[in-house]
This record gives C-alpha cells, structure tokens and sequence, in this order.
C-alpha cells in the first residue's frame, strides 16, 4: 500500500486515467488478487448459498436491532428525491444525434431526454456531456440550474460504458485527501473538476450553492469531487462563499480518512443505501474476502456445508468450521463511506448508521434489483408518505 506522501496521482490536469492505463492497472488488479486469494475454481461458486444464508443471518440481526432509526424531516426527503431523479437522468441516452441547441451545450434530443426523464425544467440544463464528445478519462455529466433551491446541480453518470466498468474495476486503496480512496474513482473525479471547475465558478450565480450528485459509479465520483473542493487547500477561497454538498445514492465504498473527517466536511456528504444492495459494501477488500471464504469452503465437507444451509445459527457454524476467520474484519485501509450515511427501508425504517454498519460485504436474492435507481426512488417515495 503506498503512502499518502507517495500518491503518483496528486490532483493535477495531467493525472491517470487514460484508457490505457486503466486497462494496465485493471490488468495489475487481477493479477494481484490471483496472487493474494488465488483462483476462484467452478465447484467454489456453489458454496455462494452457504455465504448467503450466515449474510442474511447477520443482516436480520442487524434490522432486528433497529439501530439509527430516526425520523426525517419531509423537506429533506423530498430534496433526496428531486437529487436521485437528477441522478438517474444521466442515463437517459448515450447522445449521438448532431443537432445542436444554440443556447446550450449539448443536442436538442439529448436536453430533451434529460429532462423528461428527471422530470426537469429542461431551460434549467445549462450543459450536458453524455455522449462522445469528451476523452474518455471525463466522467459523463450534466449541469442545471435549480433556481426553486438556488443551487447549481452537477450530475455524474454511473456505470454505462467499458471505460466505466474499466474504473470501477480499478478499485485499490489509494493516497487521496488525507486518507485513501479508491483508484479508479479519485482519478475520474479529480478528470472531471479540472474539465468542468472553471466553467462551474463562471457561471455559479452568486448565493446559489454547489450540489454534486449521482448515482452507483456517479456517486462515488460525486463523493470525491465534494471531498477534494471541501478539504483541498486550493479550494478554500472557493468553499469559503459557495456552500457545496454532495448527494450520492448505491455508491461502492470510496474513502477512508486517515483521521475522522470534520463536521464540516461530514455533513456536506450525504450517502443514501437502499435496503440490501450490495454496491455500497463492495471494495477490494471485502471481495478479497469472499474468496478467501469460498476456498475455505472448499476445504468444508459436503454434509457440513449442508448442514450450514439449514442451521438456525449459520454464521456460529461457519466460525466453527473456518476457525474463527468468517468474522474477521477486513485490513484497516478498507474503503468506507464517508459523511452521512442514510439506510433506507421503507416506511418507517430510516437509519443514520455509522461506516462500520456496511462494513461487511452483503450477498442476498435482492443484492442488484435493489441497486436500480428506480428502487431507491419507491424506498424514498415510501420514506416520504411515511413522515409527511
């Protein structure tokens, strides 16, 4: 593990990134984790049930103890609301089309699209890059103005492309912001503030604030631009007069601070989790994790693994059997996420929990049906009708 006085990717317009050196560094990821777990053989996958059934034991324990549980204030669900829509507008089409509006960056199709589909004002999208107008390195995006909330809106695409999946794949802890942060999404998020900063503070309308917003990969990157605009030193004569926050939904685990983050900074982030989707406990280390397990299981008889199925405690069993290492924490640099972190239920389940909440990897039936924009959206509809 490097050093943050070693980081080779310091926030600088000539950084990583290219599509080059993410395909060499996703090829070093592989063959690291091959060195460190090694090969993942075909009779190993099927012990994933024997997995499933101890996550869902801890998983029922953890709602059973109803920890965090608090009742939000409707305005502040209904903003979430408004910024995960704009969130998932970013997918709303790869733009190839040609035809240019005059009065904004972007094709008449693709503003079109965009608003429909985050039920936006589309006079409100001042910029839009969602197609292949950009190098790849730059994170897709568009920026609106949100006159009803006084605050300029920039909103980060997730996981649509190879170069998306290429960064995401790139997921090594790596010196960022006092602390580590994952490789892939520090260098896509220091990308898109050297392409957009400048033209943000242009046209930033004074007494309007700063929000960052995404969803998935989106939200990661949201996450770490906040991060480096709140906690950057270049930046302090920027954040001093724009209030700026962030506002990210299914993002995979993305920091670690080396101390604990202010105030300041923590309750500018907020990080929304819907029920058991799994993106937000995925790092490299807690995959490491999982197979390290499945190997061990190998090493498990057949009528154990069994009996591990059916057992009314399967997570004691498999501590018994894995001599106690099922329980063991991941290493100390494993990414979390940072600021505020809201669990979303439904209902009358709403929790502000701490990292160490999500610090295990879930594996569940529902883990990526509930990571879909459109799932997070019915949670927060719930959440609303609940507390207005």
């Amino acid at each position: 593990m490097a050093s943050p006085g070693m980081c080779r990717n310091a926030w600088n317009p000539n950084g990583g990134g290219s599509v080059p050196v993410i395909l060499r560094q996703a090829g070093e990821l592989i063959g690291e984790a091959r060195r460190n777990h090694g090969r993942i053989g075909i009779p190993s996958v099927f012990h994933l049930p024997v997995l499933r059934a101890a996550h869902r034991e801890r998983l029922n324990s953890k709602m059973a103890s109803r920890e965090g549980v608090m009742s939000p204030d409707a305005d502040f669900i209904r903003n979430s609301l408004k910024m995960l829509r704009i969130s998932g507008a970013t997918y709303a089409m790869g733009a190839k089309n040609k035809l240019k509006v005059s009065a904004r960056s972007g094709s008449l199709l693709e503003v079109d699209l965009v608003a429909a589909k985050g039920k936006l004002d589309p006079e409100s999208i001042v910029k839009i890059s969602l197609g292949n107008d950009l190098r790849p390195e730059v994170p897709r995006h568009f920026i609106l103005l949100d006159h009803a909330s006084r605050s300029l809106v920039v909103a980060v695409r997730g996981t649509m492309s190879f170069s998306d999946v290429y960064t995401n794949l790139v997921c090594r802890p790596w010196p960022f912001g006092g602390g580590y942060a994952h490789e892939g999404m520090a260098s896509s998020a220091r990308s898109l503030w050297n392409h957009l900063g400048t033209y943000v503070k242009k046209i930033l309308p004074d007494g309007y604030s700063l929000k960052i917003v995404g969803h998935s990969l989106g939200g990661g990157i949201a996450i770490l631009t906040a991060l480096h605009l709140l906690t950057d030193q270049l930046e302090s004569n920027f954040r001093r007069k724009t209030d700026i926050s962030c506002w990210a939904y299914a993002s995979p685990p993305v920091f670690k601070g080396i101390r604990k983050l202010v105030p300041r900074v923590c309750n500018q982030i907020n990080c929304f989790v819907n029920r058991d989707d799994v993106v937000p406990t995925l790092s490299f280390a807690r995959v490491g994790k999982i197979f390290e397990h499945l190997r061990m299981l190998d090493r498990v008889g057949w009528m154990d693994r069994w009996r591990a199925l059916n057992c009314a405690n399967p997570v004691e069993f498999l501590e018994d059997k894995m001599q106690g290492r099922f329980s063991k924490r991941p290493d100390s640099e494993d990414l979390q996420l940072p600021g505020q972190i809201y669990w979303m239920w439904g209902k009358d389940d709403f929790r502000l929990v701490k990292p160490g909440t999500l610090s295990e990897l879930m594996v569940s039936d529902t883990m990526l049906m509930n990571h879909m924009v459109g799932a997070y959206e019915q949670t927060l509809l719930s959440v609303l009708e609940e507390v207005e």
